[in-house]
């Protein structure tokens, strides 16, 4: 079969981000969402097209900017860059900002159960990129998560995320972490949990919340529920 490229067509790559202005300590910053094509690369820049769901949106034009989304010549994936700007005030209630993909000039709506995507800010603490209760890298990397384990994390090492073994969009330059990389930072976790719990022996740092809690945190073990 021979592809029609008058009838490309894209969707998103994912369904859901959370921007953490609590986590990152920016007032500004902004969030790259991927975007894949169906069908072939092109010899010129492409741009989506795409809605805001307004029923289904409650963040307001201060809170965000699109200001791109872009596909570049040749290549079968795109970005929409989004410009996220904090609330004022010292708390806020959640936003969160629906897209759709339309049909536009130069693509299509592409798969049905990827046209929509939620971005929600927010300025709790969100766990760091597929560190997820039961993922693979609470089995198999970091252990099981916890909001205090999270924040010991971020506190002793200065990472607030983990590319390992995925790259985490936006973050050490789009890179995953090497062997090396990974063992450093194991290493180091475990050298600063050390030194955490011996200051405050007898004691030592729980699980807070999550399927560990009351647990003993551990770098790199998974308590199984």
């Amino acid at each position: 079969m021979m592809y029609d490229t008058d009838r490309a067509s894209i969707n998103f790559s994912g369904s859901l981000a959370q921007y953490s202005f609590l986590k990152t300590g920016l007032l500004t910053d902004t969030v790259k969402i991927p975007f894949t094509i169906n069908g072939m690369a092109f010899d010129m820049d492409r741009s989506a097209t795409l809605e805001v769901v307004v029923d289904s949106t409650n963040a307001v034009a201060a809170d965000y900017e699109i200001l791109s989304k872009t596909v570049k010549a040749g290549e079968f994936n795109g970005l929409l860059l989004v410009k996220v700007n904090r609330p004022q005030g010292d708390t806020f209630d959640d936003r969160r900002v629906y897209f759709r993909v339309v049909d536009g000039d130069d693509f299509l709506v592409g798969l049905p159960s990827r046209t929509d995507y939620e971005l929600q800010l927010t300025n709790k603490l969100t766990p760091a990129y597929r560190w997820t209760p039961t993922g693979w890298k609470s089995k198999y990397f970091l252990g099981s998560y916890s909001t205090a384990y999270y924040k010991f994390l971020m506190e002793a090492t200065g990472e607030t995320e983990y590319p390992y073994p995925w790259a985490v969009p936006g973050y050490n330059n789009d890179q995953k972490w090497n062997s090396a990389e990974k063992n450093a930072f194991i290493a180091k976790a475990k050298a600063e949990l050390k030194k955490y719990n011996e200051s405050i022996a007898p004691d030592v740092l729980l699980h807070d919340d999550g399927l560990a809690e009351g647990q003993p945190v551990v770098i790199g073990k998974y308590y199984a529920n």
